[in-house]
């Protein structure tokens, strides 16, 4: 069969040779416009998927303001009402008993800065009281060492100057501590 188209061939002028040339040359002119039309769609395709970012920002919506049935918001102020509010009554009632707590201690250390102010003016009394010459002014140990007295006596003496400054001590506690309630 092949031989009979060489023979076609021959008999209308053309060379074999020559005529598959030809079919090679339009094959390869079909090949490069199929990459010709392959490189078109291939950039039509690219330009087009290119911008879909852009475009599926564009379609895509958020909800800003969503509608709840009512069923559910019932159901959130139930359950709030059911666990919030007890426990937010709990931690106001423990506050409470804390600022209680607070307000005692605070009374109790302004009595306690009130005794010791009494106490420093009581202290502060006295070491004028020495200073200036008053009874306080005795030295008990030089007339213990002075055999001029009476040893016992200076003792003694001794003895009630300090129950007298206990006791003035004491009535002045007393006045503190009545003054402040």
């Amino acid at each position: 069969m092949s031989g009979n188209r060489h023979q076609q061939q021959r008999q209308q002028g053309q060379d074999p040779f020559n005529a598959s040339l030809n079919n090679l040359e339009s094959c390869n002119n079909s090949l490069r416009e199929s990459i010709r039309l392959l490189r078109n769609s291939s950039a039509l395709i690219e330009e087009s998927v290119s911008d879909t970012h852009r475009v599926s920002k564009a379609l895509s919506t958020r909800k800003v303001f969503a509608l709840v049935p009512e069923h559910d918001l019932e159901d959130a102020k139930q359950c709030y009402k059911s666990n919030i509010t007890p426990q937010v009554h709990r931690q106001l009632d423990r506050l409470q008993d804390e600022v209680k707590s607070l307000q005692s201690k605070r009374g109790h250390l302004q009595s306690k800065l009130k005794l010791t102010r009494t106490r420093l003016r009581h202290c502060e009394q006295q070491q004028q009281g020495e200073t200036s010459g008053g009874d306080s002014d005795v030295d008990f140990e030089s007339l213990l060492n002075d055999r001029n007295y009476d040893q016992l006596k200076v003792r003694k003496f001794q003895t009630l100057r300090y129950k007298k400054n206990r006791l003035q001590y004491t009535l002045s506690r007393i006045k503190s501590v009545g003054a402040s309630t």
